[in-house]
């Protein structure tokens, strides 16, 4: 299996014995993200109607004029500057960030310091605790 980063703000609920596939695999999955349609499917996954109540993102993409692709790269870029900034190179990442005042989980691969995006998502625990 391959390594995993947990660093930053921690990892909230998830630990390694929870990640059950292979780091080869996921990078597969999620290889060609930077393409525009991928972006754009993303985006539609993480911030369309189906998830964001699940994903607890409804306010991040207030704050991005609701637009969901440019709400997708903006919290896309931030988690980029996380790992730049943390001279994370490569492996598998579950890690939080302080996005404009949302604590935002995100899973994902670095190669080669480059973060490929897997899934965001605010947690139960923390979006209760942000609304305090």
């Amino acid at each position: 299996m391959g390594r995993t980063i947990n660093s930053g703000l921690g990892s909230g609920s998830t630990n390694d014995s929870q990640i059950s596939f292979e780091q080869g695999e996921y990078v597969n999955k999620i290889n060609n993200i930077s393409s525009s349609e991928n972006i754009k499917n993303k985006a539609e996954h993480t911030f369309g109607n189906k998830n964001i109540g699940k994903h607890n993102l409804k306010d991040v993409l207030k704050e991005n004029d609701n637009d969901k692709t440019k709400a997708y790269n903006s919290v896309n870029n931030a988690i980029q500057d996380y790992v730049s900034s943390n001279n994370i190179k490569d492996g598998f990442i579950v890690d939080k960030i302080n996005y404009n005042g949302h604590i935002i989980t995100f899973k994902g691969i670095v190669d080669n310091g480059t973060y490929k995006a897997g899934t965001i998502y605010i947690t139960k625990e923390d979006f209760i605790n942000e609304k305090k």
